[in-house]
């Protein structure tokens, strides 16, 4: 019969029911009938144990076909020490106190292909006769041993991918959620600052987009710089006209915004910037009162159209203060080299 209970802690407690039964053999009663009585008392008290855990209920045939394969189990076992450690570490005791394991993980346990075991309890789970035949050594000739060791000893399982994947899934949902709660990251998101991992966080489609637009840049910029380099020889080798190098060039050439503003401050510009007043040689008014109460002047925009009418600013030939005085007092303190920048 193969065995279909995996998880330790239900095959420790379905061995203690027969010594937690209360159950007394009555007068008269036979082997058969008493022993019936004990598989029943006993599989009440393992259903109310593991009530509260959906994935350790067993059926009551179940029930009574697996506690004396069990059972055969824990009294064929061969190491004493190992048998002691297995029941001590497992005991109903340990799962009731919760010292050793809390409630959230007991949730975690099934009767078959129990992934919590394999997980946190690996070591002394790989303890656990699973055939009749012990693990331990023989003692005997060498030549016999070599002769039935296929026979008498167990070759391990080998673990698969889809269980080494609900592994990685176990893991992953238990430390996750405590990373979420903790750090407000995931479990991978935390994994990637980690070297020895080797995980790569995967770009999103606009960061895509965002890497394939710099790599044409660069590549772009690349080959504009091996261009102007060898402008001159292919300018010659063509035997173009000047002009139409110079079409040419504009057409192939690019300037980014920074690039523009950086020729801008070293170029001087070609056409003269317009100006919207007079020359100051020939602006009239009190302009020997302005220019020495300009220092006295509060921080801030003044009305300069208002400052314009006070010191009767004018052009000359002209009667009155025009429309643009107050342009005409910044010219004039300007070209006077007075401070007005305090004054925006």
């Amino acid at each position: 019969m193969s065995l279909k209970i995996d998880c330790t802690w239900a095959r420790v407690f379905l061995r203690e029911t027969k010594s937690l039964s209360k159950t007394e053999r009555i007068p008269g009663e036979g082997n058969a009938k008493f022993a019936a009585r004990l598989l029943q008392d006993g599989f009440k008290i393992f259903d109310e144990h593991f009530q509260e855990y959906p994935g350790l209920h067993m059926k009551r045939e179940d029930f009574m076909r697996h506690y004396r394969t069990i059972d055969e189990k824990f009294y064929n076992w061969r190491s004493k020490t190992e048998k002691e450690a297995y029941l001590t570490a497992f005991s109903s005791k340990n799962w009731n106190e919760g010292k050793v394991i809390s409630k959230e993980g007991k949730k975690d346990h099934s009767l078959t292909s129990c992934q919590a075991c394999l997980l946190f309890n690996s070591q002394l789970q790989s303890t656990f006769p699973i055939s009749k035949f012990c693990r331990g050594a023989r003692k005997g000739p060498l030549t016999e041993l070599n002769t039935n060791i296929k026979r008498q000893c167990q070759r391990e399982p080998k673990v698969t991918k889809r269980k080494l994947k609900s592994i990685g899934e176990a893991i992953y949902a238990t430390y996750n959620e405590k990373c979420q709660e903790n750090f407000q990251k995931s479990l991978s998101d935390i994994l990637v600052l980690v070297p020895e991992a080797g995980l790569q966080k995967k770009p999103s489609p606009a960061e895509k987009k965002k890497m394939k637009r710099n790599e044409r840049r660069q590549t772009k910029k690349e080959l504009e710089t091996k261009m102007s380099q060898n402008d001159s020889a292919v300018h010659f080798s063509l035997r173009q006209s000047y002009s139409s190098r110079q079409v040419q060039r504009m057409a192939l050439s690019f300037e980014t915004f920074e690039e523009a503003k950086e020729r801008a401050k070293t170029t001087p510009p070609k056409v003269r910037e317009r100006s919207h007043t007079a020359s100051p040689a020939n602006i009239e008014g009190k302009l020997d009162q302005l220019l020495a109460d300009v220092e006295s002047w509060p921080d801030g925009p003044p009305n300069w159209s208002e400052k314009a009418r006070m010191y009767n600013i004018k052009t000359r030939g002209s009667d009155s203060t025009p429309g643009n005085g107050g342009q005409l007092v910044k010219a004039f303190l300007q070209s006077k080299r007075a401070d007005i920048t305090r004054f925006k």
